[in-house]
């Protein structure tokens, strides 16, 4: 299993948005919750055969 794809803003809170290039980092930006694909496929109900 892959690692969560892990903050810039972390490691450095005075970065400009427009340099912020991580997927959490946008979504903490826009105050919305970040989860992975498999959560996403969970919650969208997705179904493969």
């Amino acid at each position: 299993m892959t690692q969560p794809e892990k903050s810039d803003f972390v490691k450095n809170p005075k970065l400009p948005f427009s340099q912020i290039k991580k997927i959490p980092d946008v979504c903490s930006h826009f105050e919305l919750k970040c989860i992975n694909h498999l959560e996403m496929f969970k919650s969208e109900e997705f179904r493969f055969h």
